[in-house]
């Protein structure tokens, strides 16, 4: 009987340790600084795009009208101006970002413009008058098809009747891109799906729209929802395939007001500061997300300097960016990986597979003479 029982035991350690919670652990996922580079550049500048064809980078000030392009061992390239008065000029900037391997801007009036070595080469007008509530925190042009598309600009025709129901709800219901291709019509395309939480007939405020393209795989973030909605390309057509969630656990939702209570909808920003999810990029077999996760009511004075304003290094305290890992079936392995501290703007991928990221002087310790650009290597164990 007693050997009975140690064979027993001995057969349930031997299935135990071939099972898969001994096989398939999960893995563990960290950023692990591998270095940095130092540019001799001494006002901020934000890290806004990376050419990985050219291995160069794109960053600008807060406007976008002053920026450099920067190689991968930190000498400057070029350093530029965008015109605001004179023949060229551009009235208003809505986004900048590389385009073909050319600098590119969204602008107020003049659709798209194309600079190489600082000169305008090239345009992409849009064949409407449309406004400038466009905010475009990635420039998302993308080539596609032999043509561009883009996050679809709010025609001015649109704002004749008035800021009312009708104007608000088709924010959601009309179609989310606009397509160009030389010689042929504008299209416009891409919708939300009818289960979408937008479609609700509630107002929850303005999309900021960030797609990625990756062959016939579209997948597409709205900034104020962890959610990832993927599409395929099937005949020239998005086709909507389902709806990630992204399980955030300490994600600050936002308040959606009564359509007709559009205007209202952002007084609840005055007493939180909701989540956001930033960006999507691939790097090796996984996906990284980039989002903050928002500040509850609760915190919230705390972000506040002792004159009752928002304190951008308390912001950053409280509501730090992190990142979240995904495998190529866009399943969830990791959240709330953190970045080093300090770490300021848009994330960009090199051609090696390291993120990239400007430091923030104002949140370090130490000090450099210049921009300090970090390099980091996701780690799986």
């Amino acid at each position: 009987m007693k050997n009975q029982c140690l064979c027993l035991f001995s057969s349930a350690v031997f299935l135990f340790s071939c099972g898969p919670s001994a096989t398939e652990r999960p893995p563990t996922f960290s950023l692990v600084l591998e270095d940095s580079l130092v540019i001799d550049q001494l006002e901020p500048r934000y890290l806004i795009d990376y050419d990985a064809s050219k291995g160069k980078y794109l960053l600008s000030n807060e406007s976008y009208y002053h920026y450099l392009e920067v190689d991968e061992s930190g000498e400057i390239l070029r350093k530029d101006s965008i015109p605001w008065d004179g023949p060229n000029a551009v009235s208003m900037i809505l986004g900048m970002g590389y385009a073909d391997g050319k600098v590119a801007l969204a602008t107020d009036s003049k659709g798209f413009l194309f600079y190489e070595n600082g000169n305008p080469v090239d345009q992409l007008s849009i064949p409407y008058a449309y406004t400038s509530f466009n905010f475009l925190p990635k420039l998302t042009l993308i080539p596609w098809k032999g043509g561009y598309l883009y996050p679809r600009f709010m025609a001015e025709s649109e704002l004749e009747g008035g800021f009312n129901e009708e104007f608000y709800s088709k924010t959601y219901s009309d179609p989310l891109f606009a397509f160009q291709k030389e010689g042929d019509s504008l299209q416009f395309m891409v919708s939300l799906p009818e289960e979408a939480q937008f479609l609700d007939g509630q107002f929850h405020g303005s999309l900021v729209l960030v797609p990625y393209l990756n062959g016939n795989d579209f997948y597409l973030l709205d900034w104020i929802r962890p959610e990832i909605l993927h599409y395929k390309d099937e005949g020239g057509e998005f086709v909507y395939q389902r709806t990630i969630i992204l399980p955030l656990e300490s994600w600050v939702g936002y308040d959606p007001v009564p359509m007709n209570q559009a205007s209202s909808f952002y007084e609840s920003y005055g007493k939180k500061m909701p989540g956001t999810v930033r960006d999507i990029f691939p790097i090796g077999a996984y996906f990284l997300v980039q989002y903050q996760n928002g500040i509850a009511e609760d915190v919230f004075p705390k972000a506040k300097n002792e004159s009752g304003r928002l304190d951008p290094e308390k912001i950053y305290q409280l509501n730090p960016p992190l990142l979240a890992v995904l495998d190529q079936n866009l399943t969830v392995l990791a959240t709330g990986i953190e970045l080093p501290g300090g770490v300021n703007g848009q994330l960009v991928v090199d051609k090696q597979g390291q993120l990239i990221a400007v430091k923030n002087p104002s949140l370090s310790s130490t000090e450099e003479e210049g921009l300090v650009l970090y390099r980091m290597k996701l780690k799986v164990d």
